[in-house]
């Protein structure tokens, strides 16, 4: 969710509790549904696990949204005109965001670099008796046994 979209998921939440249209129900029980796995799980937090709850949130948010712009006829043309705006803003700023900054930050929590270090061990390899490869730290780490 982007900061922008706040103020729209909370109108969003308040209009579908206030107003209860038709299965209004539905999208906070899927929200609840949807995070009880995630909350069970003992293992590593992923954010894969929660998932299939994205779209309560777009939902409440784009609810949210429309009933704000429908509330405010009269000035629909100026409101609709700064949200594209703030809209756009957004978007370049993480088109920015993702193709200067997030390669560089992030680059090792999308494995970069194994590559590199496969290529490493094949040079120096003849140089060692024995070639490990664990995971015990969550990614692949090398460990080289000297020649006795």
């Amino acid at each position: 969710m982007y900061l922008w979209d706040i103020p729209f998921f909370i109108i969003g939440i308040f209009f579908l509790i206030k107003r209860k249209e038709g299965y209004w129900w539905f999208i906070p029980l899927w929200l609840i549904l949807g995070i009880i796995p995630a909350a069970t799980a003992r293992e590593t937090p992923h954010a894969l696990r929660i998932e299939t709850t994205l779209p309560t949130f777009q939902i409440l948010t784009a609810y949210g949204f429309v009933t704000l712009i429908l509330a405010l006829k009269r000035y629909k043309t100026i409101l609709v005109s700064v949200l594209l705006l703030l809209l756009f803003g957004n978007f370049i700023y993480f088109y920015h965001d993702y193709f200067a900054h997030y390669p560089s930050e992030f680059s090792g929590e999308w494995q970069y670099g194994y590559k590199q270090s496969i290529d490493y061990v094949k040079q120096v390899g003849s140089r060692y008796d024995q070639i490990q490869v664990t995971s015990a730290f969550g990614e692949a780490l090398y460990l080289l046994s000297f020649l006795h």
